[in-house]
């Protein structure tokens, strides 16, 4: 009877220590969504696959994603209404918007595809502020949140003879709350690169691309994996002859992981775990690789005029000659 009782106690508490352990172990919660088929302004090629590639990466770190693709007004509510109703107190938060965005005053608001290019007030109406999507996620009092927005591309809406839409190009400032990051594609003035010329072929714009990869490094943190991204598309649209900056906004307290360690790397892949700063071979060697990518003419001769005398350089050479 004694031996019974020691074993039900030592279950009891066995199970009491697994629940603390899940109390304490953050939710993971991620909205993504990518709009391409834009009906009344110009339409996407990478938007849809960038949301998807995004969401199964963000799966695989542990995520509980929510993903959707060429939202309509009433879609996109509704998908920001259930991302808030799963979000909670310590939750971690991913918020990520691939599509057409614009700027009204102060405001940014990301396109529904069936957004009508009509007067201002009704830009405003119908499409999704972000402000409100950082909100919500402070309101619900979040552990750690982030928005990353590739939405920073020329304004969609046609000029007509008095009368425009929104600025020029790229998004307002963001004013993310404390324990937020937000990331935009590109800095003001400035659009975002879907391809790093018109033989590249990658399936994905050259921002998310580049944060594919950086955010699956295991063990690097976020603030890290954002400066990464932002350095590494500054190269990448360099050697193509154009100005892209990603602009970060950051209030965050503590550190996030998007992969903490090499146990919950992609197993596909197991990579081993990489600097956070990478090295002169090793941004030589990313940028061989991405040219080789992209298979043109024109990113072969970008890699050139950076590595002039680069390992490659020969190779680059007969790639132009071929091309």
């Amino acid at each position: 009877m004694r031996l019974k009782l020691v074993f039900v106690i030592l279950f009891l508490l066995e199970a009491l220590g697994q629940s603390v352990s899940a109390q304490q172990k953050p939710q993971r919660v991620a909205l993504v969504i990518g709009n391409d088929s834009y009906q009344k302004v110009a339409a996407l090629a990478n938007a849809r696959s960038d949301a998807r590639s995004i969401a199964a990466a963000l799966q695989k770190a542990g995520f509980d994603v929510i993903l959707r693709t060429d939202l309509n007004d009433r879609g996109m509510r509704e998908a920001v209404r259930l991302f808030k109703a799963r979000l909670s107190g310590g939750t971690d938060a991913v918020f990520y918007f691939s599509g057409h965005g614009v700027q009204l005053g102060a405001a940014n608001y990301l396109l529904p595809v069936d957004i009508s290019p009509e007067s201002e007030e009704q830009v405003k109406d119908d499409g999704l502020a972000l402000q409100k999507v950082l909100d919500d996620m402070a309101e619900q009092k979040t552990r750690f949140s982030v928005a990353i927005v590739d939405a920073c591309r020329d304004n969609p809406f046609p000029r007509v003879v008095g009368r425009s839409i929104g600025g020029g190009r790229g998004l307002a400032a963001a004013t993310p709350a404390t324990g937020q990051m937000v990331l935009y594609a590109a800095g003001a003035g400035q659009t975002a690169l879907d391809r790093l010329g018109p033989s590249d072929t990658t399936p994905n714009g050259v921002f998310t691309r580049v944060l594919l990869r950086e955010m699956q490094r295991p063990g690097v943190p976020v603030d890290r994996v954002l400066r990464n991204v932002r350095q590494e598309v500054v190269r990448l649209a360099q050697g193509v002859g154009r100005e892209q900056v990603p602009a970060l906004y950051d209030q965050s307290l503590g550190e996030f992981y998007f992969v903490a360690d090499a146990a919950v790397a992609p197993p596909s892949s197991n990579p081993a775990p990489m600097p956070a700063v990478m090295t002169v071979e090793q941004r030589e060697d990313q940028f061989w690789d991405d040219a080789k990518a992209a298979g043109n003419r024109e990113a072969f001769e970008a890699y050139l005029n950076a590595y002039p005398r680069g390992r490659y350089a020969s190779l680059a050479a007969a790639n132009i000659a071929r091309l």
